[in-house]
């Protein structure tokens, strides 16, 4: 028979039962805690791996990265045709044009020797037909060299000694032709300092490294006021089409802004991307501005047109997301197709203006409760985020459908740019200021130049005389 316990003996059970209790619960506290620190550091590691995916998914068609950048860019597939390669047949020939008479330096006179039939040497007077063939060459480069003889003569009045005065033209050891070549290359050919200090060595002529950097230095003095006319006219326009991209100067970041209309482009060294910067450079202009969605441009007091270019890569973007993520931007990206293939077909003149405003108006309401949408129930703050951004600036989005003149791509700012953004690559940026003003001015006169279809080097050409007092200014008639 089992012996009772004692009421003191009961206690101490009930006791160590309550502090094994005790401890029980301490510990699922701490588990719990354990638990709750396990479902957030997953949940950060799920949203790190999906930014990661998101940056090794990167490619030209959902960020602003260039298609040469693109992670295992393969050859582009195509099927063979079984033709050789060059020209195929019905391809319209292309004949080189002849050079005018006055422009032919020599003319040579070839007579038929022996007639290929009876091997008689003995031919008529008359002429059954003349063909022309011409061989263009470069004549052998040497330097056009003045040389000026100073002489000092003694007065006869007085007996002071008086040396003869260089003319103006003669001040620098360089003409004006070679300084002007020498700035063209540097703005159409993209070529660093010590390699048009190279260059110069073709037409035997040698210019040191610090004589290039005197003759550019100069050039961007003469290119001052031509550069701030055309930035002038530029901002006068109806229409213009913005950007930027970083730049440095001294080793210090700055940006290099510009401005662009069909005829004219300018450009301008800023060290900042602020609101005053914007202001300091757009602050006159009251037309409509094409640009990207940066928050800094909803200072333009105009019109605005955001390029549906670039939200189309941020919608490519969003769509490597799960769940409702990627169904709102694959849902949003159908949609804006449609408005693309209205604009197409607009352009190909298969209705009229009215009508695609008509038919653009369901995708457009579509899109903006798909983004919503987004913006509530996005799983994703970077998706809820740029559903809000695009929302914000929605009106700006569909300018073109409604202003005759603008484009719903940026891609006349972009091509400006493109220059500036190789010739970054291989200078680095700008090591001094002198040559910060020397790219925004140099680049504004030959990129608006080009846009004009006229030559880059007799413009320069004709500055450089006309500092010389050999020739009037050419600008602005010649530009403008």
């Amino acid at each position: 028979m089992a012996k009772k316990k004692s009421g003191q003996e009961e206690e101490n059970e009930i006791l160590c039962l309550k502090k094994s209790l005790i401890i029980s619960k301490q510990e699922c506290a701490q588990w719990e805690e354990g638990f709750s620190q396990l479902e957030q550091g997953c949940a950060q590691l799920e949203k790190e791996n999906q930014v990661l995916k998101e940056k090794l998914g990167a490619n030209s068609g959902n960020s602003p990265k260039p298609s040469s950048q693109d992670p295992f860019r393969g050859s582009r597939s195509s099927r063979p045709t079984g033709s050789k390669p060059g020209g195929q047949f019905g391809h319209p020939g292309h004949i080189r044009a002849l050079y005018s008479e006055n422009k032919v330096t020599k003319n040579v006179d070839l007579f038929p020797e022996e007639c290929s039939s009876c091997h008689s040497k003995i031919f008529e007077e008359s002429v059954t037909s003349l063909q022309l063939h011409q061989v263009a060459d470069i004549s052998e480069i040497s330097p056009n060299v003045t040389q000026y003889r100073i002489y000092t003569l003694k007065c006869a009045h007085c007996g002071k000694k008086v040396r003869a005065q260089l003319p103006k033209k003669a001040k620098h050891s360089f003409g004006p032709r070679l300084q002007a070549f020498l700035a063209a290359q540097s703005a159409e050919g993209l070529i660093s300092r010590r390699r048009l200090s190279s260059l110069a060595s073709y037409f035997k002529i040698r210019v040191s490294l610090g004589s290039t950097c005197n003759i550019l230095k100069r050039a961007a003095d003469l290119l001052k006021n031509p550069a701030k006319k055309i930035q002038e006219h530029v901002l006068q326009q109806g229409r213009i089409h913005a950007d930027e991209i970083s730049w440095r100067v001294t080793k210090e970041k700055s940006y290099l802004w510009m401005g662009a209309t069909p005829d004219c482009t300018f450009f301008n060294v800023n060290p900042s991307r602020s609101v005053e910067a914007y202001k300091r450079i757009f602050g006159s202009f009251r037309g409509t501005l094409v640009t990207d969605r940066y928050s800094l441009c909803n200072q333009h007091p105009g019109r605005r047109q955001s390029y549906l270019a670039h939200i189309d890569r941020s919608l490519a973007k969003m769509e490597q997301r799960e769940g409702v993520d990627a169904f709102c931007s694959k849902t949003s990206q159908k949609e804006l197709g449609k408005i693309f293939a209205l604009w197409h077909e607009y352009k190909a003149e298969k209705f009229s203006r009215e009508e695609l405003q008509k038919r653009a108006k369901d995708p457009i309401e579509n899109i903006r409760t798909i983004l919503m949408f987004a913006a509530e129930k996005a799983k994703l703050r970077q998706s809820k985020s740029l559903a809000r951004n695009l929302l914000k600036c929605f009106s700006h989005l569909w300018t073109f459908l409604y202003e005759k003149g603008v484009k719903l791509t940026n891609n006349l700012a972009e091509r400006a740019l493109r220059p500036c953004v190789i010739l970054r690559k291989i200078s680095l940026g700008s090591q001094s200021t002198w040559e910060a003003r020397l790219i925004e001015r140099l680049m504004t006169v030959a990129v608006t130049l080009q846009q004009r279809l006229k030559n880059v080097f007799l413009f320069l050409t004709a500055l450089f005389e006309s500092f010389y007092e050999i020739r009037p200014p050419p600008f602005p008639s010649s530009v403008i």
